[in-house]
Order: structure tokens, then C-alpha cells, then sequence
């Protein structure tokens, strides 16, 4: 049974280290399977009126449900698909990253420059097409803070870094005994 509210970040643990995984091809059936399990999950409840309330609608990139978003009161929330090591998103053999490509189109979509924060989920730190595509909004709208939650860092420490307006926290349990 579905957790309430849960959605899962995808990373290498669960695509590109697995048997069957096929660094050339988007669709092998290790990523088949993660997108049927876990990849087609929306918001089971609504919010805590305390954060807001409502219940937000997850967007999803068709075909590579692992990458995912929503909006709510003006924050924008993405999940991305950068596990560690090689992967088919981020290797020559990608015709383009689709993270890069949902994160534009999203921040397209803000024609009125109302965000006020932006939210990254990832397993590692987002690559650098995606900071372009951040810088590029922040160029039309106003810089705004960023938080970006990753998993695998494995850092010396756990304490929340920040450089400018762009706040970074690993949240994993590796070393944190």
C-alpha cells in the first residue's frame, strides 16, 4: 500500500547498478520496473494546513517517470534522475538530458515570475545544464533561494552549506552513525 504523500528519488542504487541495466537504451527493464513501482505515484492527501494546505499535482516526464515536479504556494519542487556513476541520462548516449529539459520547460511556464524559491531532489548534486537553466530564470525573474537535497554526497560533514542564495543538505545514512 502507498505511503501517504511519499515519492522516490531515483539513483544509481536503483537503475545503473543493477543486472539488466543497459547504459544505451531509457527503457530496459530495471528502469521498467522502478517507473511501475514507484514512478507513477501522485500526493495521496492533502498538505497540513500549516505548510498550506491543498494537495499538488505531480507533473511526470512521459516515458522517464523518475524525473517529476510540482508547485506549491509558489515553490517549485523537482525531482531529478542524476545517479552517481555513468548513467544513460548524463553519457553520450542520451540525446539530451531530461532534466535540463523539464526544468526549462517549467520554469518556462512562469511567465509571470511568481516562484519565490525553487527545491531540488536529487541522488548527487544536479550537473551544470541545470544551473544554466536556473541562471536563465533567475536572469528574467529575480534571483530567488534555492534548496538542493541530495543523497550521496558522502560528505565529511552533514551541515547545511550555502553559496549565495543556493542552500545545499545531504540527507543519506551512509556515515551517519
Amino acid at each position: 500500500q502507498p505511503a501517504k504523500n511519499f515519492l522516490l528519488i531515483n539513483g544509481d542504487n536503483e537503475s545503473n547498478e543493477c543486472v539488466g541495466y543497459d547504459i544505451n537504451n531509457p527503457t530496459d527493464p530495471v528502469r521498467e520496473m522502478w517507473r511501475e513501482r514507484f514512478g507513477q505515484y501522485s500526493f495521496t492527501s492533502d498538505f497540513p494546513a500549516i505548510t498550506g494546505g491543498g494537495r499538488p499535482t505531480v507533473s511526470r516526464v512521459e516515458g522517464n517517470e523518475e524525473i517529476f515536479g510540482f508547485r506549491h504556494k509558489n515553490v517549485a519542487f523537482f525531482g531529478l534522475d542524476y545517479p552517481a556513476g555513468d548513467a544513460y541520462l548524463t553519457s553520450k548516449n542520451a540525446p539530451q538530458d531530461l532534466n535540463v529539459k523539464f526544468v526549462e520547460d517549467t520554469l518556462a511556464s512562469d511567465t509571470s515570475c511568481e516562484l519565490k524559491s525553487i527545491v531540488l531532489f536529487s541522488h548527487v548534486a544536479p550537473e551544470s545544464p541545470v544551473d544554466d537553466e536556473l541562471n536563465d530564470y533567475f536572469k528574467r525573474c529575480g534571483e530567488l533561494p534555492i534548496l538542493t537535497v541530495m543523497g550521496n554526497a558522502h560528505p565529511s560533514t552533514y551541515c547545511l552549506t550555502k553559496k549565495d542564495e543556493r542552500l545545499s543538505l545531504t540527507v543519506e545514512a551512509f556515515r551517519s552513525g
